[in-house]
This record gives C-alpha cells, sequence and structure tokens, in this order.
C-alpha cells in the first residue's frame, strides 16, 4: 500500500510512496523521446497530424514521469504548508530525493523563484546533496549504464511549472536552456565530480569557473529575465496542474 503505518516506534509518522520511478526507467523514456523527436525531424511537415504525435510522446513515458515528480512535490508542499513534517528519501538519496525537495522548495519560497535563488537551490539540493552529475551525464569514464537524465527531468519539471505560472519566475526559458547545455559542456566546474569531496580533491573552486559567475553577469542576467516576471504574483504557494491536459 502506498499508506503505511511504520510501527510503534513511529505511531504518529505515515509512509507515502509517490511512484517517481529509478534511473532505468527515467533512462528509456528519455531514448525513446530522443528518437520520436529525431524521427519527426526526419519526416515531412505535415505528415504526421498531433493526435499521432501525442499518441506517440505519451508511449514513451517521459511525461508520466514528469507527472509523477509533480504529483510528489505537490503532495509533500501541501503537508509543509499544513503544518506537518516531511521526510523526503530515496534507496540512495542523490537521486530522486533532489528531484522533489528541490520542486518542494519552488513551490513554497517565491526567492527559490528568482534567478540567484535558483542558483542557490541547485548548488544546495543537487551539488552539495551529492547528486552523481559527471556519472549521470556521462561525462565521465565508467558504466553506461550508470547514465541518466535525471537533472533534465528535473529542468522540464521546472519548465512545466514556468508554463502554468508565467508571471512567478524571474528565470526564463533560456535559463534552464543554459543549465543544460552547460550540463555536457564541461566549460565550467559546477557540474563537474560526483560529490563535494571530489571537488576538493580535485580543488575546483581554484582551477575552474562558476558557471553562476558566468551566468550573473549584468549583460547576461538581461537575456535570463522573464519580462513577465511579476513579484507580487510569484508571493505565494504555487499549485500546479499534474493533469496529463496540462503538461506539454
Amino acid at each position: 500500500s502506498p499508506f503505511e503505518m511504520m510501527g510503534d516506534k513511529y505511531a504518529n509518522c505515515v509512509r507515502r510512496y509517490l511512484g517517481v520511478e529509478g534511473k532505468g526507467a527515467v533512462k528509456e523514456s528519455f531514448r525513446l523521446l530522443v528518437a520520436l523527436c529525431m524521427n519527426a525531424v526526419d519526416e515531412a511537415v505535415g505528415q504526421e497530424d498531433e493526435e499521432k504525435w501525442l499518441t506517440k510522446l505519451d508511449a514513451t513515458g517521459w511525461l508520466e514521469h514528469v507527472r509523477y515528480v509533480l504529483k510528489g512535490a505537490l503532495c509533500a508542499s501541501r503537508l509543509v504548508d499544513g503544518g506537518h513534517s516531511v521526510v523526503i528519501r530515496c534507496r540512495r538519496g542523490w537521486d530522486r530525493t533532489p528531484l522533489i525537495t528541490s520542486l518542494v522548495m519552488l513551490l513554497l519560497d517565491p526567492y527559490y523563484r528568482t534567478l540567484r535563488g535558483m542558483q542557490i537551490l541547485i548548488e544546495q539540493e543537487w551539488i552539495r546533496f551529492g547528486h552523481k552529475f559527471s556519472v549521470r551525464s556521462g561525462i565521465a569514464p565508467g558504466d553506461p549504464k550508470q547514465r541518466a537524465p535525471l537533472f533534465l527531468l528535473w529542468l522540464d519539471c521546472v519548465w512545466q511549472l514556468t508554463r502554468q505560472f508565467p508571471m512567478s519566475f524571474e528565470f526564463n526559458e533560456r535559463f534552464l536552456l543554459t543549465l543544460l547545455w552547460h550540463l555536457f559542456s564541461c566549460r565550467f566546474g559546477t557540474f563537474l565530480a560526483t560529490c563535494e569531496r571530489e571537488r576538493t580533491t580535485l580543488e575546483l573552486e581554484r582551477q575552474t569557473v562558476s558557471l553562476w559567475s558566468y551566468m550573473s553577469q549584468s549583460s547576461m542576467r538581461k537575456q535570463y529575465t522573464n519580462p513577465f516576471y511579476d513579484i507580487a504574483a510569484s508571493d505565494r504557494i504555487l499549485k500546479p496542474s499534474a493533469n496529463r491536459r496540462a503538461l506539454a
């Protein structure tokens, strides 16, 4: 059962399974999604109608992953907003856990919807928390089975939020795409290594440039700023829809 009491020692606690799948399932859905998009590029315009495209998109399972992550974050945010304490964990702690926690913080706290707040959120919940960026992105040599687009899945979830609440985020789509690009570019040290110990050993802070320094330049901020951002509209708890029709 998704609702399971955890014994006498935790009589007032309830364990809830959120249905967010692991890296293997996410990786396979992404592979199918990429194949679908590549086929669409090769086909003549107008050859496949929108209904068939959406059916094939649904078959990849990618939006189902997005939906479950959004549902999980919404569930946790409602509990926190209701005054309850919430512990979020997955088997290892560095993959699905930040997927949920970082979205919960975006829903609850408008500060993390700003350019600076988003950078702090990623640094805190993903980088410092120990998400294996180099391994999951495939930058580091190793077992290909360990690669998985989990951070990309999270960025997709964030993008879905920006579509549903276009006035509540200071950053725009270009900001998210830049994050994704430099996840693989190796131009900055921000997404290199797999944990804080590795970053310290490799002296990345001294030997590389931070992506945040680059993106925080005044000339760059203009490119990443959402012109429709309204501080008043942002100053509230977000309650997104995880309905399939609400996702794109």
